[in-house]
């Protein structure tokens, strides 16, 4: 499709709006790779709340289209979160410096 006649150009370019979709959805991604839309009709009234509500139903239905240029920008948002996890797991593992070897070490 051209990009000028692309009725969601604005989605595809607008990384806000599909970073707030993948979070209001909790970045539950389906077997098929697309985003788990149907997560939207999950959030309370609060939750609701914090989103565009229209708008993201609106992105939500491109999105399960399986646009590619969404879902590969989700796909990254996904990537991203999960090296984030990883580090974080990494940073938490008990390290092999004990005590003693500390003390070893400085005297």
């Amino acid at each position: 499709m051209d990009s000028n006649t692309d009725p969601f150009k604005e989605f595809h370019t607008d990384i806000d709006s599909l970073q707030d979709l993948y979070l209001a959805c909790e970045g539950v991604i389906r077997k098929d790779g697309v985003l788990d839309v149907s997560k939207l009709n999950e959030l309370s009234k609060e939750e609701q709340a914090i989103f565009d509500m229209p708008k993201m139903k609106t992105l939500s239905a491109h999105v399960a289209s399986g646009c590619e240029q969404c879902v590969t920008t989700i796909q990254g948002f996904d990537t991203t979160r999960e090296m984030v996890r990883q580090a974080t797991r990494e940073a938490e593992k008990p390290r092999a410096f004990t005590a003693q070897k500390l003390r070893a070490f400085i005297t």
